[in-house]
């Protein structure tokens, strides 16, 4: 680390296939993360074996003397509480300058080095957020690994950033008038997956969220959230917090690269995995599926809904999964995609060596079928 650096964490509460877990340990370490602390929340010994094998990282062990210690009592049953109180935990020990709390399937790409971004900040700086780029599945060529495809750009996103870095408000401003000759990016992403798609498609443009995650700095009197850092003492509906100027500063030279879902299969999975962990009010009535936005819940419901029939679950994919080349370059061209390279299979090839796990989608979905076999059962999956 060159002085004037500034040291950084990585934190995440996983239950993963081991294959992405290794990719993210070694990306992380590779892009100048002192530590990567995983809680794994059902541990097994492969995973734990595997992971073990990198320099710099800690494991936390979810189990019932673990939750004892932390919660005062037995494991939480929402996942989300577990994250957040393995997170704060995590936060109040860390011997960092800054700390990233994220997910699994979440990986930051920067145009520089992270420490030097971060010590570049000005000094009274709690936090910096992340901005969203979410990884899209192509339909041809035939990925190799997880992690190829195209990104879809959150709204407001620029990237690459213009340089100098003072000019990424005059990149902005330049999205905001090519904006109103458009019509805005509801009109361009109408045009890439049809009127009748877009409703499936957030604020942001994305499928997933478009909140990002956040660097916090350590010794602030902030509490640890999913998506960015609250004031102690204002963690319940209250978001005025947000209007103020600390939490609105974005990172210009990093982005939070969102794999949501590391294959088709995987996305499918995960949709269905949040529909079975909401269950409905009464005799025929549908899940509420949590504070979530519009466009999650009819994604959510879409899969569900075609759960059992191999042909609609396609259909559903194939043009807002599933990019075709041709929607892959308009989404380009009108700015609201990027073709970004983040090198996280040739990371893991590094840290790993012969030892490397196979990213390949195929192995990874035979990994995903196991570990969900009771799901994809119970829900007469047909995917």
């Amino acid at each position: 680390m060159v002085a004037g650096d500034a040291s950084w964490e990585v934190h995440a509460t996983v239950d993963e296939p081991v294959e992405l877990l290794c990719a993210f340990v070694a990306h992380y370490r590779a892009l100048g993360a002192a530590r990567v602390h995983l809680a794994l929340d059902r541990p097994t010994e492969e995973t734990v074996e595997s992971l073990r094998r990198i320099d710099g990282v800690r494991l936390t062990l979810c189990d019932a003397g673990h939750w004892r210690r932390l919660a005062q009592g037995r494991r939480p049953d929402n996942p989300v509480r577990r994250q957040i109180l393995n997170a704060g935990a995590a936060y109040r020990e860390t011997a960092c300058d800054w700390f990233l709390f994220c997910d699994a399937d979440e990986f930051v790409h920067a145009c520089r080095p992270i420490g030097e971004i971060l010590g570049g900040l000005p000094r009274d700086a709690p936090l910096a957020r992340l901005r969203v780029a979410e990884r899209a599945f192509l339909s041809e060529p035939p990925p190799t690994t997880i992690f190829e495809g195209a990104f879809r750009l959150q709204a407001g996103l620029v990237w690459p950033p213009p340089r100098p870095a003072g000019a990424a408000k005059l990149g902005r401003l330049a999205r905001r008038v090519l904006d109103r000759l458009t019509g805005g990016p509801r009109a361009g992403l109408a045009a890439v997956y049809g009127d009748g798609r877009t409703a499936l498609l957030n604020d942001a443009g994305l499928l997933g969220h478009g909140a990002g995650k956040s660097f916090t700095r350590r010794g602030q009197a902030l509490a640890i959230g999913i998506h960015h850092p609250l004031p102690e003492g204002r963690a319940g509906e209250d978001r005025g917090f947000l209007d103020e100027p600390a939490w609105r500063r974005h990172l210009e030279a990093a982005v939070l690269l969102h794999f949501d879902g590391l294959t088709v299969l995987h996305w499918q999975l995960k949709l269905l995995r949040k529909y079975a962990a909401h269950p409905a009010a009464g005799i025929g009535a549908e899940p509420g599926l949590g504070r979530r936005t519009e466009a999650r819940k009819a994604q959510i419901r879409a899969v569900h809904a075609a759960r059992g029939d191999a042909a609609a679950l396609a259909r559903l994919m194939d043009g807002l999964v599933v990019l075709s080349p041709a929607q892959a370059a308009a989404l380009v061209r009108a700015r609201l995609a990027a073709a970004i390279d983040p090198g996280i299979a040739a990371a893991v090839a590094r840290a790993y060596g012969p030892a490397a796990p196979d990213l390949s989608p195929a192995a990874f979905d035979r990994r995903l079928r196991g570990q969900h076999a009771e799901l994809i059962a119970r829900m007469g999956f047909a995917g």
